[in-house]
């Protein structure tokens, strides 16, 4: 969502203790091969930028022609990943105890990694992405428009997806839980 800046540090924040425990639940899903899966191989023919990320979705779009599915960003619904990933369900829950959540991933990129620049549109570009930043290495590197930010475990931003934006990971481990949160 355009908001008139790159990038917006929040106030909320995700306890260094719930993202211990978050970090620990993906390594382990990673290693039970949660992140090598359908979604993963079919979103990375269709958004090539995206091909060096891998994701695992909490919450997904409802399949469309559905009876009463609207076709906007409301219409997602927990995925069976979140009985595997509880503790990232009580970060997200932690940082954003009101907001009303559309996508939900969780989000690995392993270095050297990149998800190449892009912007978003359609119903994405509608509603606000939120970064709850789990792991990461001091050279891992967030771009939108012209600003970069090295972002710390633990904190949150919201980022500007109607810009054009990328990630770049010279080395090590990111993890994100990235959270599309509806407008009110």
């Amino acid at each position: 969502m355009d908001f008139g800046a790159d990038f917006r540090l929040l106030e909320a924040e995700v306890p260094a203790r719930l993202c211990l425990r978050a970090v620990a639940e993906i390594q382990e899903r990673a290693a039970a091969g949660d992140f090598d899966n359908v979604d993963n191989r079919a979103r990375h023919r269709l958004y090539p930028e995206l091909a060096e990320a891998d994701v695992v979705y909490l919450r997904a779009p409802v399949l469309q022609g559905q009876p009463g599915v609207r076709g906007d960003i409301l219409d997602c619904e927990n995925t069976p990943a979140v009985a595997k990933f509880p503790w990232c369900w009580v970060a997200l829950r932690t940082a954003l105890p009101d907001a009303v959540f559309g996508r939900v991933m969780v989000s690995r990129v392993d270095g050297p990694g990149r998800v190449a620049t892009h912007v978003d549109a359609g119903a994405m570009a509608v509603q606000h992405r939120r970064h709850h930043v789990c792991l990461t290495v001091e050279d891992a590197e967030f771009t939108v428009g012209t600003t970069t930010v090295r972002m710390e475990p633990g904190s949150v931003w919201e980022i500007n997806n109607r810009r054009p934006h990328s990630v770049t990971n010279h080395k090590g481990l990111r993890l994100h839980l990235i959270a599309d949160v509806v407008p009110r």
